[in-house]
């Protein structure tokens, strides 16, 4: 029977962990969301046949359940949307979250050496895939743009800064595995490097260069981590209120780092526009291009302005609550999210999710923490 339980286990977690790099974005469906809500359908099954969960299963649901029913309540508030309110985002994100929670479940019961067996292929999976998404946008190049925005159309993903995000969280797990868990995997770290490298996407490359160098031993993890964020923001503060308060513009260095100041201050004019109860709730994740022409991309202009106070709170919670259940080591990944998010924020990130998921639970049963 146990054994029997294991193998569903180990096939529950390689679908889900599949989950982390997969998508066709071109695809009028992307497959992604279909494997994705097959296997959330599964979850919910075996919770009710079971009659039982996991505590770290149960509060993942409810904080995903809690934020998609803030972001409907902000949505219903604002009165009017240009294009219609976008309902699809905000699943996404809450679908990203309750992937998270089918790791957890998958991860039950399984021993030490096939859970390293398991991160081992699906890390040879992941590079596969990876690798292809390279050639396709080798193959799709555009000689019309300048320089390396001639390779950035990505057919898996939006573009080649989504593959970044990507790479940057399993580089952040391999990160884990070898300072925390003595796990060391050279191979795969560095094909993954030269694959970030080869995104140009300079958020995700900053983001795992500031993480490698403040979070490359596990003495003063947090107080570390919190100074890379605070030095981050500070730093990106300071340029906003350059470019805001002294018309300062960054077009001369490059015209996608200008713009990421450009959607700061176009989203901060639309805000004190709005309605108290609208700072409360949000207008909802994926909304910001109807009202100022383009995405928030920025993961602080998509709290402050998407979620609102009430989704944002519920989100911190949540990062909080897996650093305690982490020892703080859930940082390997908050961190390049939050850094990284400066430049560039999905709400579609399974891979955020997942990994911080697999960081819990591999310290949860070094602990013997209850899940």
């Amino acid at each position: 029977m146990l054994t029997k339980r294991t193998t569903k286990n180990t096939s529950f977690l390689y679908f889900s962990l599949f989950c982390i790099y997969f998508s066709v974005s071109f695809s009028p469906v992307n497959p992604t969301y279909i494997l994705g809500c097959g296997l959330i359908l599964i979850l919910f099954m075996q919770v009710l046949l079971r009659m039982r969960i996991q505590k770290f299963t149960l509060i993942t649901i409810v904080f995903a359940m809690m934020f998609l029913l803030e972001q409907l309540i902000g949505i219903n508030i604002v009165s009017f949307y240009p294009e219609g309110p976008v309902y699809l985002t905000p699943l996404l994100f809450s679908y990203s979250i309750l992937i998270s929670a089918c790791v957890i479940e998958g991860f039950q019961g399984l021993k030490s050496d096939s859970r390293l067996i398991i991160y081992k292929r699906v890390y040879n999976y992941a590079i596969i895939f990876l690798v292809i998404e390279l050639f396709t946008r080798v193959l799709n190049y555009n000689k019309e743009n300048n320089g390396f925005y001639s390779l950035k159309y990505s057919v898996p993903y939006f573009d080649s800064n989504f593959t970044g995000l990507v790479i940057l969280s399993l580089c952040s797990y391999l990160l884990y595995l070898k300072y925390v868990k003595g796990n060391e995997r050279k191979i795969h770290r560095r094909i993954l490097y030269f694959l970030l490298l080869a995104t140009f996407s300079r958020g995700a490359i900053a983001a795992l260069i500031l993480t490698r160098i403040g979070l490359g031993s596990k003495k003063r993890i947090r107080g570390k981590a919190f100074l890379i964020i605070a030095v981050a923001v500070v730093i990106f503060s300071m340029l906003t209120i350059e470019y805001i308060e002294q018309s300062q513009s960054y077009s001369s260095i490059d015209g996608s780092f200008n713009s990421k100041f450009y959607i700061i201050s176009q989203a901060l004019s639309f805000y004190e526009s709005l309605p108290i109860l609208v700072h409360w709730f949000g207008i909802g994740m994926g909304n910001t291009s109807q009202f100022i022409g383009i995405f928030a991309h920025n993961i602080f202009v998509t709290m402050i302005l998407e979620m609102g106070i009430v989704g944002t709170v519920l989100f911190l919670l949540y990062v909080f609550y897996t650093l305690k259940l982490s020892n703080g080591y859930a940082l390997f990944i908050w961190v390049p999210i939050f850094v990284g998010g400066i430049s560039l924020f999905s709400a579609f990130s399974p891979f955020a999710f997942i990994i911080c998921a697999l960081i819990c639970c591999e310290n949860m049963v070094d602990k013997k923490y209850e899940f």
